[in-house]
């Protein structure tokens, strides 16, 4: 039976307006119960986007591991445990692949930088000489590292992972500080590992919460995991930006990794939006620069981007204008294509969720 996994699509109509185009199961998902791998591919680009619109389903013909230059996958993937054999038949189907290391089933490299977060299960991330155990919620920045992945007891590792592959020619992009060690404090109760490169081996550059993250006191927290601070020209491009400033577009135009925590409307209520709007001048300044923001409804936003987004917890109401609102729920997916749109928390408990965002140019 399919993974149960639900995708909402938005988009525009011919006349510029905000719609929702699909809400369901996306159609290029597979359970192999024989073997208990289940993929779902959750959005696709086959070159740098050249709009907003762009993207859509994997083209037929199988699965590819790595998208095409320039372009990226989305996928939700179920892996099961171990099993007797599998190595030794992983090791055949991947023999002559340059990709794969032939003394090591499954240890292998692509030409992407992949944001990986684990949604349920237990798992390890093998890099050459070291072994970092991941439980739910652990997020991964992976840099065209040789690397392996092995789940961790009875119960397969469900996860999502953004593959993207470097655009030829892509300018060089803006300043940035790659991670190295674990991080001080931080508003972010959250766990990222950053991979690199030393000496041509694998290594774990940074485990523990990202650099920049703010919170306040209503509860909206965000959380910066990664910003290529351009388009990307190579795996290892990007960390934490070197400037304090936020914005809500990616930084250079490029892609960002951020988590979002969304409260109750009935916690923000209780809080004088004067306030709000000082912490954030305090904790943010410029955070709502390279979005347009509607003068009359202030929540009402949009940007020159596609957005994946990934319910971890709660629930979060998308609505665009003229449109009856959707409720997304813990597990839920959206592709979010430049459009009009707003979020609501109604619900009794904050509402935490993933978003990729990939600059494009103006729609």
């Amino acid at each position: 039976m399919p993974l149960p996994i639900r995708r909402l699509v938005t988009g525009c109509d011919a006349r510029g307006g905000a719609r929702f185009e699909s809400d369901g199961t996306p159609p290029f998902t597979v359970d192999d119960a024989a073997s208990g791998y289940a993929v779902s591919s959750l959005w696709v680009l086959d070159a740098p986007p050249a709009s907003p619109a762009s993207g859509g389903e994997p083209p037929a013909g199988g699965w590819q591991l790595e998208p095409l230059p320039g372009g990226l996958t989305w996928r939700l993937v179920r892996m099961p445990p171990p099993r007797p054999g599998a190595a030794d038949a992983l090791a055949a189907q991947m023999h002559g692949d340059p990709r794969f290391d032939p003394e090591r089933p499954g240890f292998h490299r692509t030409d992407t930088l992949d944001l990986m977060q684990v949604l349920g299960g237990r798992i390890a991330l093998e890099l050459h000489d070291e072994e970092i155990l991941l439980g739910p919620g652990d997020c991964v920045v992976q840099r065209g590292t040789w690397h392996r992945w092995r789940v961790l007891g009875g119960e397969p590792c469900l996860y999502q992972v953004v593959m993207l592959r470097p655009a030829p020619g892509a300018p060089p992009a803006e300043a940035t500080r790659v991670p190295r060690g674990a991080q001080g404090s931080s508003a972010a109760k959250l766990r990222r590992v950053v991979t690199d490169v030393v000496a041509g081996r694998s290594v774990c550059a940074s485990d523990g919460p990202p650099a920049r993250a703010f919170a306040t006191r209503a509860g909206l927290a965000f959380a910066d995991l990664w910003q290529t601070a351009g388009a990307l020209r190579d795996p290892l491009q990007g960390g934490d930006l070197t400037a304090r400033a936020w914005r809500t577009a990616p930084a250079g135009g490029g892609v960002s990794w951020r988590m979002v925590t969304i409260p109750p409307e009935s916690a923000l209520a209780k809080v004088d939006p004067a306030e709000t709007a000082r912490e954030f001048a305090e904790q943010a300044p410029g955070f709502g620069d390279g979005a347009e923001h509607d003068p009359v409804r202030p929540g009402l936003h949009r940007t020159d981007t596609i957005d994946l987004l990934f319910v971890i917890e709660g629930e979060i109401e998308l609505a665009l204008p003229g449109e009856a609102p959707r409720l997304l729920r813990a597990g839920d997916a959206a592709v979010q294509r430049g459009t009009w749109h707003e979020w609501h928390n109604r619900g009794p408990a904050p509402c935490t969720f993933s978003a990729v965002m990939i600059s494009t140019p103006r729609a």
